[in-house]
């Protein structure tokens, strides 16, 4: 198996997930309205169970756009570093290889 990492598209991967947080926390905040425009006419043990379900499911769903956000830091952090090592190592072999008489400084 062979794993490759281009520098960039882990940035690029962060941007689309950060980005796509943000879409979903608007989701949510739209459904969040939407139910609670529809709730006050909808009454009895069916309604209770209802709104206590719906309090957990959004209890639960609100927790994927922080892990969402911690993911896309992830990624770019990912990126950076990779770039970084990427960069010491082309260093590195250039200093080696113009100690060692060959290649261009």
């Amino acid at each position: 198996m062979n794993i490759e990492l281009t520098v960039g598209r882990q940035a690029t991967a962060a941007e689309t997930v950060a980005n796509s947080a943000v879409i979903l926390h608007g989701y949510l905040r739209d459904l969040d309205d939407s139910l609670e425009v529809a709730v006050p006419g909808f009454r009895g043990s069916a309604a209770a169970g209802f709104g206590a379900a719906m309090g957990a499911w959004f209890a639960a769903a609100l927790k994927v756009v922080p892990a969402l956000d911690q993911y896309a830091q992830a990624l770019a952090t990912v990126d950076r570093e990779h770039g970084h090592n990427e960069h010491r190592q082309e260093s590195s072999y250039a200093r080696l290889s113009q100690r060692l008489g060959g290649g261009q400084p």
